[in-house]
């Protein structure tokens, strides 16, 4: 029998996120941002923050994490012979929820979340490369995280198509059954 999470630590956790995105879109950067600013904006005591995380970059991780999750799921069912589709929902996700990816690469702790967002697009993309090499594949996948980098902290509009057109042209020799 699987055991349904407890309301209360969910609504509970459900503000103390709300609190910490509240901040960072009011463009407080993650390092200006205490756990007590955290624990004010959700109405909660230290301590109950300390029940769920141990601080907070254990929550930004989970939020981090709930966002490559929906970017995972968005991907999920694509046809795998066409990596241009992946490619151009990667884009657009990186551009709709620039501003929490940018809060996270301008952080001086960006070091774990730029390991766990390569881990991630390694193991989004590996089963579709023609190279197994890892060598190769390092090179592209920090070649893509850099990519995606550029597009979150640049300012002003992206030309999607011609972007997604660039990377096509320069990724389409390194994937398998490329259309």
């Amino acid at each position: 029998m699987v055991k349904k999470p407890d309301r209360r630590i969910q609504k509970t956790k459900n503000a103390i996120q709300s609190s910490l995105k509240e901040l960072l879109l009011e463009n407080k950067n993650l390092d200006q941002i205490s756990v007590k600013m955290i624990c004010d904006r959700a109405n909660i005591g230290r301590k109950t923050f300390y029940s769920h995380y141990s601080d907070k970059f254990a929550l930004m991780d989970e939020f981090m994490d709930s966002y490559l999750n929906e970017l995972k799921l968005t991907c999920q069912n694509l046809n795998e012979e066409n990596f241009h589709n992946k490619i151009k929902i990667w884009i657009r996700f990186f551009i709709k929820n620039r501003d929490f990816f940018r809060k996270l690469f301008e952080s001086n702790d960006s070091y774990q979340f730029r390991e766990k967002f390569n881990h991630f697009t390694k193991e989004q993309l590996l089963f579709e490369l023609k190279d197994s090499n890892k060598l190769a594949v390092d090179f592209l996948c920090y070649g893509i995280d850099g990519i995606i980098e550029h597009i979150v902290l640049k300012d002003g509009s992206i030309n999607e198509e011609k972007l997604l057109k660039e990377i096509s042209q320069i990724l389409n020799p390194y994937f398998i059954n490329n259309k």
